[in-house]
């Protein structure tokens, strides 16, 4: 996947009155433009196989032993679900374009079923078990037809995490009836800038936070954000890491985090958020930034085929209370 990087939009990254030292004071609302944004590049390579037109296949996930992001996983229980999606009018290079910039619509998808692996102990599946409630099924005898489009096979934890991807060839030529998602079904490059935003620099002593991303227009991608998919804020701390540090294991931002918090803001009214909303694993809801490490907040799109969240920007803490 490559993505176009927009020039990002020179506006200020706060506002109110500056002091005597020309600094706008920071007063504990975060108002997010694309100067604040990060920006990233990012490729994708899906290898496909051909099955017989017509005819049942096999899937095997056996070996699906290290996923998309490089991470290790156990076919047999992290994988919950495979899928198998049709896109009668789209060809696999206008697909995999798609996934990398969050193009893909609802209008370009076929018929799609998925496997439940539950319980959680296989590791293959016929297609005639992979349904979509109530009652979608896909026929090879009528679907897998010379010119049916491209077919997408995913493997997920959850219904939303891709774990790998593959796509599916249906051809007159094969006669092959199995088809494999293992670790190098799908790879994905990916590179982070996290030095050409505008950060905040915040008071680690104010008593309360906000953040509005209304006025944000571009994805970190460089295409047009839309705000209605941003549907949780993260907020992350990290002792001992540099931004060098976080491009060069950007993938993993969510992992190597040493503190980590979280929100559901789907539906936040005009797209404003308390950040005390946000709670880490224990439950416990941020309550400040302290003076040590680094911090990201982050929007992402839980929804979305990219991991990569649409808006990140980095926070460094003044003591006296100076930043914007």
């Amino acid at each position: 996947m490559t993505f176009r990087i927009a020039p990002l939009l020179l506006l200020l990254a706060c506002t109110g009155d500056k002091d005597d030292t020309g600094t706008v004071p920071f007063d504990g609302q975060f108002t997010f433009v694309d100067a604040n944004n990060y920006s990233y590049t990012s490729a994708v390579e899906i290898s496909a196989q051909e099955v017989q037109l017509a005819h049942e296949v096999t899937f095997d996930w056996s070996g699906l032993t290290t996923d998309l992001l490089g991470h290790q996983m156990d076919p047999a229980t992290d994988v919950d679900l495979v899928w198998v999606v049709q896109f009668p009018l789209l060809t696999e290079d206008e697909v995999k374009d798609a996934i990398v910039a969050e193009t893909l619509l609802q209008e370009s998808v076929g018929p799609y079923i998925q496997f439940d692996n539950d319980p959680a102990d296989r590791t293959s599946a016929l297609l005639s078990e992979f349904v979509f409630p109530p009652d979608n099924v896909i026929d090879p005898a009528t679907d897998f037809t010379d010119g049916s489009g491209t077919w997408l096979v995913r493997a997920t934890t959850g219904p939303l995490e891709n774990r790998m991807l593959g796509f599916m060839r249906p051809t007159e030529t094969s006669s092959n009836h199995d088809f494999a998602l293992g670790s190098d079904s799908a790879t994905l490059d990916f590179a982070a800038d996290l030095q050409s935003l505008t950060p905040y620099t915040v008071d680690s002593a104010l008593p309360t936070y906000t953040a509005n991303w209304a006025a944000l227009d571009t994805h970190a991608n460089g295409a047009d954000i839309s705000l209605d998919t941003l549907d949780q804020l993260m907020i992350a701390r990290y002792d001992g890491m540099t931004l060098d540090d976080l491009e060069a294991d950007f993938i993993d931002v969510e992992i190597i985090a040493t503190e980590l918090y979280t929100a559901d803001v789907y539906e936040a009214v005009d797209y404003t958020a308390d950040l005390s909303l946000a709670t880490n694993a224990a439950g416990e809801a941020f309550s400040g930034f302290g003076a040590d490490g680094l911090w990201l907040i982050a929007l992402r799109c839980t929804l979305c085929t990219n991991p990569a969240p649409p808006f990140l920007t980095v926070v460094n803490v003044s003591a006296d209370g100076a930043g914007g």
